[in-house]
């Protein structure tokens, strides 16, 4: 997992394009959301580490 400011984006823009395929292909809606989760927590993460708090993680 990438450990900048560059990867924080990666992960938000990430999310941002999940969302919009889960509303979008409603076929795949609930999984499109689940990756959209997943990224955002990534993000959160990095942002977390960046500003010197930690991982957020709880697993």
């Amino acid at each position: 997992m990438p450990r900048c400011r560059s990867g924080r984006e990666y992960y938000r823009r990430s999310a941002a394009t999940c969302a919009r395929v889960a509303e979008i292909d409603r076929g795949h809606h609930h999984e499109a959301l689940y990756w959209a989760d997943r990224e955002n927590r990534r993000a959160n993460e990095i942002a977390a580490q960046i500003s010197g708090k930690g991982s957020t993680s709880t697993r």
